[in-house]
């Protein structure tokens, strides 16, 4: 008995938080007093509040409200400069693989404040756009079938999954992403049971039935089975070529721009293996080990692109937490960034 009184006294902070959402939408004593609310009943009582609303009570909770409005390249306070600074450090040393869409194409268009813009060019009713046209059509047809989030379980600090993140990044994909990190109680733990914790990354797609590709395959090393999950994707969901920066093996001559590259393709080969382990080795494992967590009721929802170091810190944070979380990838020129516009007001919030 005094063991339950001490749980019923341990209320976690979304247990207080949906306590003051049931007082809000007028929830009988009997309902806001109880001590273990499902997820059933927490999501209801969260969706009958406007997001707003959700928001400012979840920070007010956490003690995070702010009046500052976000703004573009802008660091406060002054002291996380360093870890933005070092959260730079892969995407330099992957010359921005991941931060464009594939197709990406910029170009001078009429003025619309409605519209996600590059540059609103002052006294002219101009703006620089940056669009994908390659993209924009899978898009278009995704709208339509109803397409599914892809679903990658993922380590924050693994060479390999970096590059199926840059992957998914650059062909502007929604993905449900399922932390692993080292020691881990929930995914990492259920990879462990089955043997499969070192054959991160592993990608399931509801969307054509494909489940468990894998860094590792009976018949063929690392190199090989990462490169069959990076075809995959860009023969699903692109137009079937692989950016030099991501190729790991010599399958045919490198073209660039339909001529060839005077850099010999090995080196190339070399590039992309040498700077995706720098760029990870760069971060000293952020993202990696486990941190003990209060998981939220839903997953949380994230606009992220790699390459991103704003968004770099968020996503190693989750990492560490193994809180999952659906990205919704919205590289430059990506449709997505004028979905965000649309819900936000500006590309550069994150919602959950």
């Amino acid at each position: 008995k005094p063991l339950q009184q001490q749980q019923q006294q341990q209320q976690s902070p979304w247990e207080d938080v949906l306590s003051k959402v049931n007082k809000i939408v007028g929830k009988s004593s009997k309902s806001s007093a109880s001590p273990s609310p499902s997820s059933s009943s927490s999501s209801s009582s969260l969706m009958l509040l406007s997001p707003q609303e959700r928001r400012d009570l979840v920070l007010s909770r956490l003690n995070m409200t702010s009046s500052v409005e976000p703004r573009p390249f802008s660091i406060q306070p002054y002291s996380a400069i360093p870890s933005i600074l070092g959260a730079s450090l892969p995407a330099i040393l992957r010359l921005g693989t991941g931060a464009f869409a594939e197709g990406y194409n910029i170009e001078l268009g009429e003025k619309d404040s409605s519209k996600y813009t590059l540059l609103a060019i002052d006294g002219i009713d101009k703006q620089l756009v940056e669009s994908s046209r390659l993209v924009r059509s899978r898009t278009a047809t995704a709208a339509t079938t109803n397409m599914e989030p892809l679903i990658l379980y993922d380590r924050e600090g693994s060479a390999a999954c970096r590059l199926i993140r840059e992957a998914c990044s650059i062909l502007s994909l929604t993905v449900m992403i399922r932390p692993c990190p080292e020691k881990g109680l929930q995914f990492a733990s259920a990879l462990r049971k089955n043997g499969q914790i070192d054959n991160l990354p592993i990608l399931d797609d509801p969307n054509t039935g494909i489940s468990g590709l894998s860094n590792k395959d009976d018949n063929s090393d690392d190199t090989a089975a990462v490169t069959m999950i990076l075809n995959y994707l860009f023969k699903t969901y692109g137009n079937g070529e692989l950016p030099w920066t991501m190729k790991l093996q010599d399958d045919h001559d490198i073209i660039s721009n339909g001529a060839p590259l005077v850099v010999p393709s090995s080196l190339l080969l070399l590039f992309t293996k040498v700077s995706t382990w720098l760029a990870m080795a760069s971060r000293l494992g952020s993202g990696s080990r486990y941190e003990t967590s209060d998981p939220p009721p839903l997953p949380l929802t994230l606009w992220s692109y790699e390459g991103s170091p704003f968004c770099k810190i968020v996503t190693e944070r989750l990492g560490s937490l193994e809180l999952e979380y659906k990205v919704i990838y919205c590289p430059r020129g990506s449709p997505n960034r004028q979905a965000l516009m649309d819900l936000t007001g500006n590309t550069t919030r994150t919602t959950s």
